[in-house]
């Protein structure tokens, strides 16, 4: 099945659930789906938008940016955002919290980001003793970033500061100031980062590393009404 077919699932499921039916709704519902980064991995459900495919299904989407994996699943845990297209770690983070969030599909399955530094920093050793930005404590980048420096010797807790900076082009701009010294990107600012002059530090697309960066999550409850791969 693929992914957009997997969104309209789910999607039909929440209309079903409360209450709304295509054959009493003529006009386009509205529908709210959040994303926590204006990157290219999460731009899958834009496309689908401007290329009308929610709207031949009766749906009026409408994309919100809610800055952070950690505060959009927050929001849609709560109910205040009915679906979201995020990353990995925040969704398993909040389900060991005790939130009962599962995966539906996934739209990419492997890291491809790239981590730049700013040019005094050529090697993993030099971070010791540096800044590197993230979007928010405990978001994907924040949990990625650990596990990969400290599988190269580095310790989280006492070699490197993470700092929260926010998206990634405040945090191109921070890096390009020398005001953080490293930082994840992916298209188009790691092509931003390369033209900077920026130092690339990392290709994670190298790594082999599996995580579902972007994908479709929901509450169980709802997960249970629809048929779903698993995120493979």
């Amino acid at each position: 099945m693929t992914l957009f077919r997997m969104i309209a699932a789910a999607i039909l499921v929440l209309m079903l659930t409360s209450g709304v039916h295509s054959a009493d709704a003529p006009k386009l519902e509205r529908l709210v789906i959040g994303y926590p980064a204006p990157v290219a991995s999460l731009g899958i459900v834009d496309v689908m938008r401007k290329g009308g495919l929610f709207k031949k299904n009766g749906l009026d989407v409408d994309l919100v940016y809610i800055q952070g994996s950690p505060i959009l699943t927050t929001a849609m845990v709560s109910g205040q955002v009915p679906l979201s297209f995020i990353g990995g770690a925040a969704i398993v983070a909040s389900a060991v919290g005790g939130a009962d969030t599962v995966y539906l599909a996934c739209g990419i399955n492997t890291l491809y980001w790239r981590v730049f530094s700013t040019p005094d920093v050529k090697t993993i050793a030099d971070l010791k003793g540096k800044k590197i930005g993230v979007t928010t404590i405990g978001s994907q980048e924040d949990s990625v970033i650990r596990f990969i420096l400290k599988e190269r010797g580095l310790n989280p807790d006492r070699d490197f500061a993470m700092v929260a900076v926010g998206g990634a082009p405040t945090r191109l701009a921070a890096l390009s100031k020398g005001a953080i010294h490293a930082s994840t990107f992916i298209p188009p600012q790691d092509i931003a980062a390369e033209r900077l002059g920026l130092h690339e530090l990392i290709d994670m697309s190298k790594l082999g590393l599996y995580n579902p960066v972007a994908a479709l999550p929901a509450p169980r409850a709802t997960s249970k009404l629809i048929a779903t791969p698993s995120c493979e």
